[in-house]
């Protein structure tokens, strides 16, 4: 079932959800362990496993962010590659 105004963003609504939960998942994620970094750098008892835990959980926090906010954009990538093609193939149909 199509409808002719705005098919994708009814015929992948839940794409569009999926994609939403991916960006906010990446914030929560990457916030929370930076937040757990410097919490367990200030736990650590001495000054250089300070600084390696805080090293590590940051670039932990950056990948982890990262990856999950980059699958969120790549499914909005692919719902707009979509989008432009049924439009150029009506717009192709209607010069026919």
């Amino acid at each position: 079932m199509e409808v002719a105004l705005g098919a994708a963003s009814v015929k992948y609504r839940n794409f569009r959800l999926l994609a939403r939960v991916f960006a906010v998942l990446a914030w929560i994620v990457g916030g929370g362990a930076t937040l757990l970094a410097i919490l367990v750098a200030f736990q650590a008892s001495s000054g250089l496993l300070s600084i390696l835990s805080i090293v590590i959980g940051l670039l932990f926090a950056f990948f982890a962010f990262a990856v999950l906010y980059t699958v969120s954009q790549l499914i909005y990538l692919v719902i707009d590659v979509e989008e432009n093609t049924r439009e150029l193939r009506r717009s192709q149909k209607k010069d026919e």
